[in-house]
C-alpha cells in the first residue's frame, strides 16, 4: 500500500504533534494542585528534556522545507493546522493528519462562559465550525416531601 502523503509530511506531522503533546503535558502537570515552586524547580530539567526532544524532531525537517509557510502545509497544499476563534473567545486548534483520507475527529460540544453550548465539528480537508446549539439549563429534580 502506498501512502498518500510524503515522508516529509509525516515528519512535520510528528514534529507538530510532539510539540503540542509536550506543551499540553507540561501545562497539565504544572497546573495541578500541590505543584509548588520547589517542585516546579526540581522538575525543570525533565521538562527541558521534553522540549528539547520536540525541537529536535522539528529540526530534522527544517533542511527539507523551503520556508515557514511550506512547513505549515502538506505537500498536496492542505494546511497542517486549522485555528478557529469562537464567538466566546476560545481558540480551537486542530492538526490534520497527513493522509487526506484519514477520518476527521467526531464533533463535540463545549460550553461558553455565558452558558451557550456550541458543537465543534471538523470537516476535511481543513475546516472547523462552531455551531450554537443552545444554552445550558440546570436539571430540575422533583423532590417528594415525606414528612
Amino acid at each position: 500500500m502506498t501512502a498518500k502523503y510524503s515522508p516529509l509530511d509525516a515528519l512535520k506531522y510528528a514534529a507538530v504533534l510532539t510539540h503540542h503533546t509536550v506543551d499540553w503535558t507540561t501545562d497539565s502537570i504544572m497546573g495541578r494542585d500541590g505543584m509548588t515552586e520547589d517542585l516546579e524547580e526540581s522538575t525543570e530539567q525533565e521538562f527541558d528534556a521534553l522540549r528539547s526532544l520536540a525541537q529536535s524532531i522539528t529540526d530534522l525537517s527544517v533542511p527539507w522545507v523551503r520556508d515557514r509557510d511550506a512547513f505549515w502545509r502538506y505537500s498536496d497544499g492542505r494546511p497542517m493546522e486549522t485555528r478557529l476563534t469562537t464567538d466566546y473567545g476560545s481558540v480551537i486548534v486542530h492538526t490534520w493528519h497527513p493522509d487526506p483520507d484519514h477520518p476527521a475527529p467526531k464533533p463535540y460540544e463545549v460550553q461558553a462562559q455565558d452558558g451557550a453550548i456550541y458543537e465543534i465539528a471538523f470537516h476535511r480537508p481543513s475546516t472547523i465550525t462552531a455551531t450554537h446549539v443552545g444554552y445550558w439549563r440546570p436539571r430540575l429534580f422533583a423532590v417528594r416531601d415525606e414528612s
